[in-house]
């Protein structure tokens, strides 16, 4: 628990210490999709890097799913995953979209208990680090706009997230 606490402290750190400098960031809810932990709900918060590009952004988020049952019948599963991905977005003109890639890190926590607690007890869990790679747009300009979008975790959570929500913009338009 204490190396999670820190892996925190230390995102916000970082994402704040851009948003001092350029005095904006977006949040957010999420849904998503696992393939293996089944739906999801979570929250982000992006801060913009216009010093280093214009189209680039750092973003951070926290996901929590709710997989159906796996393994033995009355188990307990719990699923969550903290990400922090870099996104490139690539300007078209007169679309109304606005495609991105995106590229990071996956800490992808899971546990399983039985709640029988003696010996043999098949209950455990698992931190996992991992890559993220994907995809997504972003639709229409404003203070709210709604994203789609989908990755691919590779190691860590191991598997494809489809995702989709709303991006507020706080403290100036992102560019």
């Amino acid at each position: 628990m204490r190396r999670i606490t820190m892996a925190l402290a230390a995102m916000t750190f970082f994402i704040a210490l851009p948003s001092q400098a350029s005095g904006q960031f977006q949040v957010g809810p999420y849904l998503a999709y696992h393939d293996d932990a089944d739906l999801g709900i979570g929250g982000f918060v992006g801060v913009s890097l216009p010093e280093i590009d214009e189209n680039l952004s750092v973003v951070a988020d926290f996901g929590l799913f709710f997989p159906s049952e796996h393994g033995l019948e009355g188990s307990d599963w719990d699923y969550w995953e903290l990400n922090g991905d870099a996104i490139y977005r690539f300007p078209l003109e007169d679309v109304g979209f606005t495609p991105w890639a995106l590229a990071g890190v996956n800490i992808a926590r899971w546990s399983q208990d039985h709640g029988s607690g003696g010996p043999g007890d098949p209950s455990g869990a698992d931190t996992e680090i991992g890559l993220n790679l994907g995809g997504g747009a972003t639709f229409g300009e404003g203070p709210v706009v709604p994203f789609a979008g989908v990755k691919f975790e590779l190691s860590g959570g191991d598997g494809a997230v489809i995702f989709g929500g709303m991006a507020f913009t706080i403290g100036g338009e992102i560019q």
